[in-house]
């Protein structure tokens, strides 16, 4: 047999190379697009969020005929230290802030939550179950769009 008419099976290692040069400008063209489609994700379960809190408003009003409070503030002076009080801005005074965020927490599926809080807490002795409730993040308060996520959250 003559050896000119042995042709081995299989790709050449040009092709092989071709092949995967294809394979990676397809990837590359897809991947924009999946990035696109989570961030449409995102944005869709951010208004999802939105629209839950809205309606745990509404909710709250429906039980209470009243809107929640905008804020309760605790000052030093009324049982509370300025240690326990936290830091803000220089503009606003020292002091435990409740608001309508915690009030509608049953409504948002987050009775466990509001149960450790204890609103009715003047005292220093009392406020030590307020200090561990501070330090939850509510993904519903979350957008998970926002570049600092979590992060906003958690020092806000």
């Amino acid at each position: 047999m003559p050896r000119a008419n042995c042709r081995k099976k299989g790709f050449t290692l040009i092709e092989l190379l071709v092949a995967i040069v294809i394979v990676a400008i397809l990837i590359s063209l897809l991947l924009p697009a999946v990035q696109q489609a989570r961030e449409a994700a995102r944005r869709v379960q951010c208004a999802n969020n939105f629209k839950q809190v809205g309606l745990a408003l509404h909710n709250y009003h429906t039980t209470a005929r009243t809107f929640p409070p905008g804020q309760i503030l605790w000052l030093p002076g009324d049982g509370m230290t300025n240690a326990l009080c936290g830091l803000h801005d220089s503009d606003t005074p020292k002091g435990i802030w409740f608001g309508w965020a915690t009030f509608i927490l049953p409504y948002l599926e987050q009775q466990a939550i509001y149960d450790r809080a204890d609103l009715g807490a003047w005292s220093a002795g009392d406020m030590k179950n307020n200090n561990t409730v501070m330090g939850f993040i509510i993904e519903k308060y979350v957008c998970t769009s926002d570049p600092q996520g979590t992060e906003s959250a958690s020092n806000g």
